[in-house]
């Protein structure tokens, strides 16, 4: 429900932004998730986010940066965030009164609302500097220009929600922020609708990637596990795209694995609780690259969420929702022999795979339920607007 809805007069008056489009992956489905719950709650939402580039605003960054790969960079995110920044001005405008506060969900766009007069809560998904480093080399004017955005947005916001315990470390160390004004609330999930159902059986079974097909996301771990598993009747089923779509069909066909992985694309909400149900387990074999380091993954409560073994990489927020061999499987990061030996424990033993997934699935329902989750989103909202 990315339209925006509303809710009880009574319930607060709340705009969802972001400078970046949310597409596909984890963003996204934070801010649906929330903006539902939200909704649900009484509470009057709108959700803003750029609208997708013109061909127009691509030539005119090109003309203005005199084709520098960097500036064009710079560029497109400036003309992303004055794309959300003019929707709120105009939402101010006509539909503004008694609005509450602002919940940016990156730093751009955070950054741009330092003249609004409004409080800003600020969601922390990842580090914006890393990331974009992660994808290419930036200069140093480009690198300036980010940190400077981070600076605005970090020192502005009202408070911060970090979703990992490693977020909130990078910007009280490197930005020298008040720990007190950092929260970490890890991700959630609606369990409600990604539950356990009762689906016929692939006819071969498979393993599930749920991931956005780039560097960080490691899913070239899960394909070269599988070179491992030649002999084992099963497949893997990769769901989600992305920029190094093309890079990992080459992986694949180099490996000879094309009649054991299968490339997806990107799929609706619904289809993913189904998947994922019909999966043996889902895997989520994310590697740090340039210090980005895999959050709460989301993916990863999903299948948690519908009862399914997760084998996830032992870093960063996944260690901490997984305890080995009690409601998941971790591996070393990049050890696709690691993670190929866990695939075929699991595959060889239904019984550990039920026992891994009612835990997990208990696990969720306790911890990351997003009707708790979101309440405490809402506390941190009305400490700000006291």
């Amino acid at each position: 429900m990315l339209s925006g809805g509303y809710g009880d007069e009574k319930g607060m008056k709340i705009l969802i932004g972001t400078a970046l489009a949310l597409g596909t992956g984890g963003v996204r489905s934070y801010v649906q998730t929330l903006e539902n719950e939200l909704v649900a709650k009484g509470h009057d939402v709108s959700v803003k986010q750029p609208d997708l580039l013109r061909f127009y605003h691509k030539i005119m960054a090109r003309i203005k940066s005199l084709g520098n790969h960097n500036k064009v960079r710079q560029e497109l995110m400036k003309a992303n965030t004055s794309s959300s920044f003019t929707k709120t001005r105009k939402y101010m405008q006509t539909n503004g009164e008694n609005l509450e506060l602002i919940h940016a969900q990156d730093v751009l766009y955070a950054a741009s609302l330092r003249e609004m007069h409004i409080p800003v809560v600020l969601t922390v998904h990842g580090p914006l500097l890393k990331e974009m480093e992660m994808a290419s080399k930036l200069s140093q004017h480009v690198r300036s220009y980010i940190i400077e955005q981070e600076r605005i947005a970090y020192e502005g916001a009202a408070h911060i929600l970090a979703v990992d315990t490693g977020q909130k470390k990078i910007i009280v160390e490197e930005y020298n922020i008040d720990p007190e004004k950092i929260t970490v609330l890890l991700n959630a999930v609606d369990t409600r609708l990604f539950t356990p159902l009762s689906l016929e059986e692939p006819e071969v079974p498979f393993y599930l990637v749920p991931r956005r097909l780039v560097p960080k996301n490691g899913v070239g771990v899960a394909i070269k596990a599988f070179r491992h598993l030649q002999d084992e009747r099963m497949e893997l089923w990769i769901v989600g795209d992305g920029p190094d779509r093309s890079i990992l069909e080459e992986l694949v066909d180099h490996e000879g694995l094309t009649n054991k992985v299968r490339f997806i694309g990107s799929i609706e909400q619904a289809e993913m609780v189904t998947m994922m149900n019909q999966a043996e387990g889902i895997v989520i074999p994310s590697i740090p690259v340039n210090g980005v380091i895999e959050a709460s993954s989301i993916s990863a409560l999903e299948g948690m969420s519908v009862g399914k073994p997760v084998i996830a990489s032992n870093i960063g927020g996944l260690s901490e929702m997984i305890t080995h061999m009690k409601n998941g499987c971790l591996f070393s990061a990049g050890d696709d022999s690691e993670l190929a030996a866990l695939i075929r424990k699991l595959h060889a033993d239904r019984e550990l795979r039920k026992l891994l997934g009612e835990n997990a699935l208990e696990y969720v329902r306790v911890n990351h339920s997003s009707t708790a989750w979101s309440e405490k989103i809402v506390k941190v909202y009305e400490s700000v607007c006291k």
